[in-house]
């Protein structure tokens, strides 16, 4: 922490199916130290958690891996609309999809509120090769899968983690939102972010911008101890 001018960080570690250590080191924020229950944005780790509720409802027959996303999803189209009828599940979860950020502007430029507003918006993007041949890293694959853990489950993306995955893995300090506002709303212990400048940390609020599916989970060493177990 000294070495890298890190204000705060938390450590679980675990043995087996137990959680054998839990601990902050340093400040969340100013005058709050940093605890095994002080929450922390989950960035794109989120991605694991809307896997997990893909595999779920793939283990429960409702999904199947290998299937037209638009089977689900009918509205789901691209600006090349016969590409949009062969990407899979499966390509959407390995980010073969063929899409990527510079197939799709309004990716970086575009807010939206709600994940049918992604599918929307998804109307303009263009691939960039096609499905199932390239590795493109590229958010909008898992908002996708997010929006389709909603419509095949009939329950909200956020509602749908906390029922499924959240509570039953007693995760209790753990939230999911679709935007970056949301989920400071909903987390009431959340750790100041920084970013880095010329080597100094500088705190910052986090930018605006819409995580559903692909960036939205908060969370705690203590949870995420009992998600990795």
């Amino acid at each position: 922490m000294e070495n890298h001018r890190i204000s705060g960080l938390a450590l679980a570690i675990t043995k087996g199916d137990r959680v054998v250590h839990v601990r902050g080191y340093g400040a969340a924020r100013e005058g709050e130290p940093v605890t095994g229950r002080t929450q922390f944005r989950l960035a794109s780790l989120s991605k694991s958690f809307t896997a997990l509720a893909v595999l779920q409802l793939v283990e429960a027959k409702r999904v199947d891996l290998d299937m037209p996303v638009s089977r689900y999803l009918p509205e789901f189209t691209l600006a090349a609309p016969a590409l949009a009828m062969q990407i899979t599940v499966r390509q959407l979860l390995n980010q073969t999809s063929g899409l990527a950020d510079i197939g799709f502007v309004d990716g970086l430029t575009g807010q939206q509120n709600t994940l049918a507003d992604r599918i929307s918006s998804l109307r303009a993007a263009r691939p960039v090769d096609l499905p199932g041949v390239v590795f493109h890293y590229f958010d909008p694959n898992y908002q996708v899968l997010a929006r389709l853990v909603e419509v095949v489950s009939g329950q909200p993306f956020d509602a749908h983690l906390q029922a499924h995955i959240f509570t039953p893995l007693a995760m209790r300090d753990s939230v999911s939102s679709l935007t970056s506002g949301g989920a400071a709303e909903r987390a009431n212990h959340l750790a100041q972010g920084h970013i880095v400048v010329y080597g100094v940390p500088l705190a910052v609020p986090e930018l605006s911008g819409f995580l559903g599916g692909s960036g939205g989970v908060v969370s705690t060493a203590a949870d995420m101890a009992r998600y990795l177990i």
